[in-house]
């Protein structure tokens, strides 16, 4: 692949190969992905998928799930989704909206009450040797951290917004996503590399997270549904 710097409209433009880009989006774009790449519970998801048999081949198709999702999440957002929800919801009273707010409320503090945070001493789970339950999990994991996708949202509106050709938007949208998979890639690089060792921190960080995930998961619930059940009785108060 053949790169230069040329200027023009677009100061300091990237050209491979008739892709243009300008650098500074580029930079920030590249940025953005850097931080978004740094998720703790991908990692803990992967160090997961890497016990048991097979481990590196799995963690591939944990990577490619996540990679599919990412993807796929960004030709959508481009498409226009964004817009089509904002539009939807819009339009709902906010009587409606209220009532979610005391629904999820008391849901999450039903559920924090009633989950155990002492679980029954179990033989350590050892994942199945399969491909498509690691690409699965993957995708689903993927899907739940969608909350944390501030800097994926932040790059599709720069690109968005830079008036660029479809085949532009499509490489910078891939450069993103592969930049977003290099630490995931780098597990399975360490554990190659050093598989012994990686069993051990990994039975360790397993511990740590059956240890403390569960009162995590426990008390956040209910600090949470209780905060959504006082927003919205402020809301009817002052109404």
């Amino acid at each position: 692949m053949v790169a230069s710097l040329r200027f023009g409209a677009a100061p300091w433009a990237l050209t491979f190969k008739g892709f243009s880009l300008d650098t500074r989006l580029f930079i920030a774009v590249l940025g953005l992905a850097l931080l978004d790449s740094l998720n703790p519970m991908l990692f803990a998801g992967e160090l997961f998928v890497l016990r048991g048999a097979h481990p590196e081949r799995r963690a591939f198709a944990f990577i490619a799930g996540v990679f599919v999702v990412m993807v796929v999440g960004g030709l959508l957002l481009a498409g226009g989704l964004t817009r089509w929800v904002a539009a939807y919801f819009s339009r709902l009273p906010d009587e409606v909206w209220l009532l979610a707010q005391v629904a999820l409320g008391l849901g999450l503090v039903l559920f924090g009450l009633s989950y155990r945070t002492h679980a029954d001493v179990r033989v350590v789970r050892k994942p199945p040797s399969g491909l498509f339950g690691p690409f699965l999990f993957g995708a689903l994991l993927m899907l739940n951290e969608v909350t944390t996708a501030v800097p994926y949202f932040a790059a599709i509106a720069l690109m968005s917004e830079a008036s660029l050709t479809p085949s532009e938007w499509l490489i910078g949208l891939l450069v993103y996503n592969l930049v977003f998979v290099v630490p995931l890639l780098t597990f399975v690089a360490v554990h190659r590399a050093y598989r012994d060792h990686f069993d051990v921190v990994s039975d360790r960080i397993d511990g740590w997270m059956r240890k403390w995930g569960p009162r995590v998961l426990r008390y956040g619930s209910l600090a949470f549904g209780v905060l959504l059940l006082g927003g919205a009785a402020v809301t009817v108060a002052l109404s």
